[in-house]
């Protein structure tokens, strides 16, 4: 695997984790006093941790997955890792005990986070050769 690949692997978290922060940060703070907000440190380090999970269990092999099938392309990656990443959202939230819509909604404001994960595997280490 080349550097660029493993560059993706730490960096894509990291900005993964990123938008989940500004997101959680954004949204809270119409809701909550001044001060009460989460560090953002902490945001970005449970974003982070989610990311490198979600990456190794289900990005990783949905690349080889797919390179072994010969169908290696930016829509079917894409599509097949975000899918999965919706999935993964929606199914936490029921597990957690939050109703079908509640879970729908948080899995729609996840995506976001989830999408700039697997835009950035694949623009930084699969299409930069990996």
């Amino acid at each position: 695997m080349s550097s660029r690949f493993w560059l993706a692997l730490v960096g894509a978290p990291i900005l993964g984790a990123a938008v989940y922060a500004g997101l959680t940060l954004v949204s809270l703070a119409s809701v909550t006093l001044p001060g009460e907000s989460p560090p953002p440190l902490s945001l970005v380090v449970s974003g982070a941790l989610v990311g490198l999970v979600f990456e190794l269990a289900v990005i990783v092999p949905v690349l080889f997955m797919l390179r072994r099938l010969r169908q290696l392309r930016v829509v079917s990656f894409v599509l097949v890792s975000s899918l999965a990443w919706f999935a993964s959202c929606f199914l936490l939230m029921l597990l957690l005990g939050v109703g079908p819509s509640g879970a729908s909604a948080t899995a729609v404001v996840m995506f976001l986070p989830g999408l700039a994960l697997v835009l950035a595997v694949w623009f930084v280490g699969v299409r930069g050769g990996a």
